[in-house]
């Protein structure tokens, strides 16, 4: 089953560290060194799909883009898991509320090494 992936490249927001911009780049350059052949197929891994987006400097910009993005890729192919990648707490808001129509009980398991907070 392939993977879609969607990265956005954005901690404008973030307090404190910054670097979640970075994620996406990074995340997909690790899956490729994990899964780089196919063996059945005879020909380089595809088990994620996917594209990162192009963001402005304004939150407003962030979540509806990846609003927009979400709906779009859930269109496209709505079996596929999607996992974003990248971002900060915004990013799920609007990941969330371009899926709520269709997923009306989605629960949010959100992993965070820091929660941005600095004393």
């Amino acid at each position: 089953m392939a993977l879609r992936l969607l990265g956005v490249p954005w901690d404008q927001t973030s307090v404190g560290v910054k670097g979640a911009r970075l994620a996406p780049e990074a995340v997909r350059r690790e899956l490729a060194s994990c899964f780089p052949y196919d063996p059945v197929r005879g020909r380089a891994a595809s088990f994620f799909r996917g594209r990162d987006l192009s963001l402005g400097e304004e939150i407003r910009d962030l979540l509806r883009e990846v609003a927009r993005a979400v709906e779009q890729e859930e269109h496209r192919d709505p079996e596929a898991p999607l996992l974003l990648l990248g971002g900060d707490q915004g990013v799920t808001y609007a990941a969330l509320s371009a899926l709520h129509h269709r997923y009306p009980d989605l629960a949010v398991v959100a992993l965070d090494g820091s929660l941005d907070l600095d004393d």
